[in-house]
């Protein structure tokens, strides 16, 4: 079986591991083993499966739904309608108890489409705030974290004025995805909180973000913003609504500092 083929088979795999001893997917699973790409790839799907079983489970089924549909098949046979309109009556109460909770599911799933790089970079940062993991580098200055990034051959923000006040710097951190070296960096915000910077290379990067046009998009409790401007893609997040990160970028193309950070600030009033 090849990568390809265990792929499309897995993605009929559920979380929670009930189908760990299944045959039908033994093979799948032994080739999820051998290829560290697959692999990879199989635990991000599996973490988005269980976000989304989650978020449907905390949904309720309309009330008095279950009443409704029971009603109408009771008054179906009361007026004896032929076999056909009973048959109507049934399909359309399986269509309801089906569609409701299926939909719901399609919707959370679509919110949850993002490209595997942003995906990546969203767990990095969670990771650094739980303490799970460490900054490659760490400096109130970006221009320090600029360098370690430029010395390492990581991918970079662009140039930044060297004597406008930016937003102080936390750290830095790296990782690897699909043979591509993502660049994660954290800033202090004015309130507290934090907003992160992401920049990875976008030479044939599938799904990459349109250029100079900021995209806004919410998962769970991360607003994010992307885009693309010369040869990287770059995607800004924080722990807020998309309202207010688009009112922060807004606020912030004022700065020339963050204007050299991000071009397509200038695009905030157009989008």
């Amino acid at each position: 079986m090849t990568s390809a083929e265990a792929k499309f088979l897995l993605q009929a795999y559920r979380a929670g591991g009930c189908d760990a001893a299944s045959a039908e997917f033994a093979e799948a699973l032994a080739q999820v083993r051998r290829d560290p790409v697959l692999q990879k790839w199989f635990e991000q799907e599996l973490r988005a499966d269980t976000l989304i079983g989650k978020k449907i489970q905390s949904r309720a089924v309309p009330a008095g739904l279950r009443a409704d549909i029971l009603l109408g098949a009771r008054v179906s046979r009361r007026r004896d309608r032929n076999t056909v309109f009973r048959r109507r009556v049934l399909a359309a109460a399986v269509f309801l108890l089906v569609a409701i909770p299926g939909g719901i599911w399609l919707q959370q799933k679509r919110a949850e489409q993002f490209c595997g790089w942003q995906t990546e970079a969203i767990e990095t940062v969670s990771e650094l705030i739980a303490g799970k993991t460490n900054f490659d580098a760490e400096s109130p200055r970006v221009e320090d974290l600029k360098t370690w990034l430029h010395a390492h051959g990581a991918p970079a923000p662009g140039a930044l004025p060297a004597k406008l006040q930016p937003l102080a710097s936390l750290g830095c951190k790296t990782v690897w995805w699909n043979d591509r070296e993502i660049s994660v960096v954290c800033f202090h915000l004015p309130d507290g909180g934090l907003v992160h910077l992401v920049t990875i290379d976008r030479t044939g990067l599938a799904g990459a973000p349109p250029l100079y046009k900021p995209k806004f998009a919410q998962r769970g409790e991360w607003a994010t913003v992307s885009w693309s401007e010369d040869k990287i893609a770059v995607m800004v997040f924080t722990q807020n609504s998309p309202d207010t990160l688009r009112a922060l970028l807004a606020a912030l193309k004022q700065n020339t500092f963050w204007a050299a950070i991000f071009p397509a600030c200038r695009q905030l009033d157009r989008s």
